[in-house]
């Protein structure tokens, strides 16, 4: 068992948390507390911005009362086939511009977005470069394609799940 203690202080507005000591358990007997190495847990976040994503198109799909939404970031090399029901579909146009947000934990602007969701990541697959990544949303599917992704993006969905918002 691994207890961690945190500590939150705010400096120029921005909360900063970080990891002061790690109690391991190992039974109910011996256990020893270590000081870790503290650094700005905000450094090792793993968000991806897609800024100026356009909604290429906006098509029904065979599945009655869903469609798919496929946007396109041309200067950062990302696009995003996403499947929704009707409804949610109803508020995005084509030819639109926005903004995604994809972060490993849960985003603190995802209420406030115009879509906000929890995604399993089902499989990733890189070939020549890119990176493909095909995931679910409540069994709709969403793929997500990186033409050159860094290493963060990477990262971002290497715990089988991650969030993503359309501001």
């Amino acid at each position: 068992m691994r207890t961690i203690v945190c500590n939150a202080a705010t400096s120029m507005g921005h909360t900063k948390r970080s990891i002061e000591h790690v109690t391991t358990t190992n039974d109910m007997f011996n256990s020893r507390t270590e000081p870790v190495n503290t650094r700005n847990w905000s450094e090792n976040r793993l968000v991806v911005r897609i800024r100026n994503a356009t909604i290429e198109q906006i098509r029904g799909l065979e599945t009655r009362r869903v469609k798919e939404l496929t946007m396109v970031s041309g200067g950062q090399g990302v696009s995003l086939a996403l499947e929704l029901p009707d409804a949610l579909c109803e508020g995005f146009k084509q030819k639109e511009t926005t903004t995604v947000l994809v972060d490993a934990e849960p985003i603190s602007k995802g209420d406030d977005a115009r879509f906000y969701a929890e995604a399993s990541v089902f499989k990733i697959t890189t070939d020549a470069g890119q990176l493909h990544v095909v995931s679910t949303i409540g069994g709709l599917r969403v793929a997500i394609t990186f033409v050159k992704p860094t290493p963060s993006q990477k990262r971002v969905f290497s715990s089988g799940k991650f969030y993503i918002a359309i501001i």
